[in-house]
């Protein structure tokens, strides 16, 4: 998670400069950016969390909009990846019902 957690940074950092650089950030709006960042995504534990604080950060800033659908569809994406690990598992071991449930529960969110 920390891993991603620094990736996350680095890439909400580019778009801050990249955003600087056009001329559509301040260099106090950099500073706020960073503030932001290591008050409320450092202490972040979860996935939940890391999703409120990029709900939070792309209210303040709308340039990062486009990180938050990136990160949500990651996450969406490992996890049906986990989903359907696990459906193959049950059918690998014969437990075909609940393989069914799982990937029935899965499909209808």
């Amino acid at each position: 998670m920390e891993a991603s957690k620094r990736d996350l940074e680095k890439r909400i950092v580019d778009a801050a400069l990249d955003e600087m650089e056009a001329g559509k950030l301040s260099e106090q709006e950099l500073t706020n950016i960073a503030n932001f960042i290591i008050d409320y995504l450092r202490p972040t534990k979860n996935q939940t969390e890391i999703d409120n604080f990029l709900n939070q950060a792309a209210s303040k800033w709308q340039f990062l909009q486009g990180i938050k659908l990136v990160e949500q569809s990651e996450f969406k994406e490992a996890v049906e990846d986990e989903i359907l690990d696990g459906v193959l598992t049950l059918a690998k071991h014969g437990k075909v019902e609940e393989a069914i449930k799982l990937a029935k529960s899965a499909t209808s969110k």
